[in-house]
């Protein structure tokens, strides 16, 4: 995990392999939850402006790119649109529930064209992490504003395919530069209260997805008894 390996470097092309794609060049990249820094460091050699950063201690103790202390229950320590691409791999399935949205929205916040992400969607045995089927992941990114998107081949060519226990998929942020709306304050209050609705609304689903997949795993493993088993 700590140590560099072929998944670094696969990563690293994958990402080059996009911006290429998108035809960006030069090409700042952000890797949230970089570990040590390995994915980063082979950017670096690609000429990519890549930076990365950690919460781990021990993780950016023996950082290879000098990884900042970052936190996505609270403000990444960026600018707004600051990365043509953010990757956020093995990261977002440790995040508490009731800040998943939050988290999101921030990777929204600094990216100005791209999101990758990697996330369990499927594990057989109790894991200290949130794992939820794509279905509800979904839902998350859009409201944040992400819009999924397909590169026919892209993960297949570095050998990153979805399996059912992790789920990849490239985001893209829509252009909104051009749109001008003019909103009255009671119209502002009016959306804000609708989206603070919807949003508890997506994390009231997540919060019954892990209250039922609790209770699912523990009558498999008849803890719970079949008279208080509702599921």
């Amino acid at each position: 995990m700590w140590d560099d390996n072929e998944d670094h470097q696969k990563s690293a092309d994958m990402a080059d392999m996009l911006l290429n794609l998108e035809g960006i060049t030069g090409g700042s990249v952000l890797d949230v939850g970089c570990g040590r820094g390995w994915v980063v460091k082979h950017l670096r050699k690609k000429g990519r402006i890549a930076q990365g950063c950690e919460f781990s201690g021990y993780a950016r103790t023996g950082s290879v790119c000098k990884a900042r202390l970052a936190d996505l229950h609270r403000t990444l320590p960026y600018n707004n649109r600051s990365f043509d691409l953010v990757i956020c791999t093995g990261v977002l399935d440790y995040i508490l529930p009731g800040s998943l949205c939050h988290a999101v929205e921030e990777l929204y916040r600094v990216s100005a064209n791209y999101l990758w992400t990697s996330i369990l969607v499927y594990c057989p045995e109790e894991v200290d992490q949130v794992v939820m089927p794509a279905d509800l992941w979904v839902p998350i990114f859009e409201e944040a504003g992400w819009v999924p998107i397909e590169i026919e081949g892209l993960f297949e060519t570095y050998g990153f395919n979805d399996s059912i226990y992790e789920w990849h998929q490239l985001w893209e942020r829509p252009n909104l530069v051009d749109l001008r709306v003019t909103l009255t304050i009671t119209d502002y209050t009016d959306a804000k209260t609708e989206f603070l609705a919807r949003k508890r609304k997506l994390l009231n689903r997540v919060e019954r997805w892990i209250h039922y997949s609790r209770l699912k795993r523990l009558k498999r493993d008849k803890f719970v008894p079949k008279e208080d088993w509702d599921g």
